[in-house]
């Protein structure tokens, strides 16, 4: 608990600068390691290639992190193997989907904070996994409301 309001904290205060100006719009773009991304940056058309200065991004998962929020570039990944830090050789959805977002509202501001841990399952990042639902629990009989008609 102490660790997620030490984060919080960071965060407001990674956005202090920010604050004063208009609403800026937060994604948390968070999983495993698709989310990371595995696009190859060196093939990326030229238009996306180009930083967005605008939209900081804030990136982090085991292998490394940004330290703080960067303008927003091709990148942000870090891929199995990869020895050197940021930026990766890889990117993941945050170069389109900022993209995508801007073109839809071209005054909006938006920043992403992105994070993943790939080589796992999903219940091992919970903090309590709880067992799978059986098959039969799924489709155990109707409920009273269902078979009233």
């Amino acid at each position: 608990m102490l660790l997620r309001t030490l984060l919080l904290a960071l965060t407001l205060l990674a956005f202090a600068p920010f604050l004063h100006a208009a609403a800026i719009d937060v994604y948390l773009l968070a999983g495993q390691s698709n989310m990371d991304g595995r696009g190859k940056t060196a093939e990326l058309d030229a238009a996306l290639k180009e930083p967005l200065k605008d939209v900081p991004i804030w990136y982090r998962q085991p292998l490394g992190d940004s330290g703080g929020f960067q303008p927003l570039a091709p990148g942000f990944s870090i891929p199995p193997g990869h020895k050197g830090g940021l930026p990766g050789p890889t990117f993941g959805i945050e170069l389109s989907f900022a993209r995508a977002l801007l073109a839809k509202e071209p005054k909006q501001r938006i920043a992403f904070i992105k994070g993943s841990r790939g080589g796992t399952t999903a219940p091992a990042n919970r903090a309590n996994p709880t067992p799978r639902a059986s098959a039969t629990a799924c489709t155990s009989t109707p409920s009273p409301r269902a078979s009233q008609h």
